[in-house]
């Protein structure tokens, strides 16, 4: 097998495309992405309320010893494809409370966009590794993600989903002293 099957059974990435020995590491990691996405891609936009878009979140498990606090505007409604926007957030959210203590998420109007931004206080990623953690199966830190785990696939979704929103993600430092990321899609 080559290097990058090798990776592939190593992270056990679950509902993936089998390695072929004929599909080079890009073709793979296309099938990996549209395999992750279809459902996604598949489901239609609906017309919901921020607060009940943000209330199965609220209720998630939260790892012992992190506080996670919500500042939502509960009067916006958007035109979003429902799972996949929660699935979005749900992935910054995972990460932000796998690295940080104290979390912080805030979803409000800004123009004609809705930007909902996650707040933590954890190490943060350095300015010139920013755009980089966006590619399916890069991890920042061998090391560090060896204890918290994960197949480098998360940033690479939530990404794939805000821009199949219209909008985007945006990763910047945080006040909380770790990282901000900043997820802007249009009303």
């Amino acid at each position: 097998m080559n290097e990058f099957a090798d990776r592939y059974q190593s992270n056990q990435i679950k509902n993936a495309p089998p390695v072929n020995e004929n599909r080079g590491p890009l073709e793979t990691t296309i099938a990996l992405m549209a395999d992750h996405t279809q459902p996604f891609a598949l489901e239609a936009p609906l017309e919901v309320d921020l607060k009940d878009l943000f209330a199965d979140l609220r209720k998630s498990p939260v790892p012992e010893g992190v506080s996670v606090s919500f500042e939502i505007d509960e009067t916006l409604t958007i035109v979003v494809r429902p799972n996949a926007f929660k699935r979005c957030i749900t992935n910054l959210l995972q990460n932000a409370c796998r690295f940080g203590t104290q979390v912080r998420v805030t979803a409000h109007r800004l123009g004609d966009n809705l930007v909902v931004s996650i707040d933590d206080d954890g190490p943060g990623i350095p300015t010139d590794m920013r755009a980089e953690v966006f590619r399916p199966f890069f991890r920042l830190d061998d090391a560090r993600n060896q204890e918290t785990g994960g197949s480098g696939l998360g940033l690479a979704i939530a990404r794939d989903i805000a821009l199949n929103h219209g909008g985007d993600i945006v990763l910047t430092e945080s006040e909380l002293g770790g990282l901000k990321s900043s997820v802007r899609i249009p009303l």
